[in-house]
């Protein structure tokens, strides 16, 4: 009995241990497939960055990739037409979900610009971007591009953000030139602006 015991408990050790060949028949890892490899599913984690590798030494290896969420046609509030409280609303569809994205103006700009001629006034918002629902990663880094559909709109923005989180984003839009055709007295942009965001997880 002792004996059969020992034989058991000696399989077991070596099946622990053993590395299984397809394939070939020297097998140097404890799975090693010589051949095509197919995977019917694999399980999808919108939140889990981890993804499989394959080395220069045919091995498979599990490395941390970034993972970006990009959002089309963000809206920028037309500033002739806000208030500071003003709020609105628009739907992004991404990866299959609907975002609902409700915007609020923080600031507005009033100040005369130190870089504009006294009658200009500075042409500035900083707006609150809320997501519903959140995103599914707190982002570490992201980019912005202002840009319009009107190819006869000379109006340029400079962005950037002053916070960052999983439900919401705070953008300073500032607009960079001067169009010679709006009044001086225009204190900010009457037409419709858009800009694309990508988000960034690392």
């Amino acid at each position: 009995m002792k004996n059969y015991i020992t034989i058991i408990l000696l399989f077991c050790a070596v099946a622990m241990n053993a590395q299984v060949g397809v394939g070939t028949n020297n097998p140097d890892a404890t799975l090693d497939v010589n051949g095509t490899l197919a995977i019917r599913s694999v399980d999808y984690s919108a939140t889990n960055p981890n993804a499989l590798i394959i080395g220069s030494d045919n091995k498979v290896y599990k490395r941390v990739l970034p993972i970006m969420l990009g959002f089309q046609r963000m809206q920028i509030p037309v500033c002739n037409s806000v208030n500071v409280g003003s709020t609105g609303s628009f739907v992004q569809t991404v990866n299959g979900v609907n975002y609902t994205i409700s915007w609020r103006v923080i600031i507005k700009g009033t100040g005369t610009a130190a870089n504009l001629p006294a009658t200009e006034r500075a042409q500035r918002l900083q707006v609150r971007y809320d997501f519903s629902p959140a995103l599914p990663f707190t982002p570490s880094a992201l980019f912005m591009t202002g840009y319009s559909e009107v190819a006869t709109n000379e109006v340029t923005f400079a962005l950037n953000y002053a916070n960052v989180s999983a439900n919401s984003l705070t953008v300073n839009i500032v607009r960079t030139e001067m169009n010679s055709a709006e009044s001086p007295a225009s204190n900010c942009w009457s037409t419709t602006n858009l800009f694309d965001l990508m988000f960034l997880y690392q």
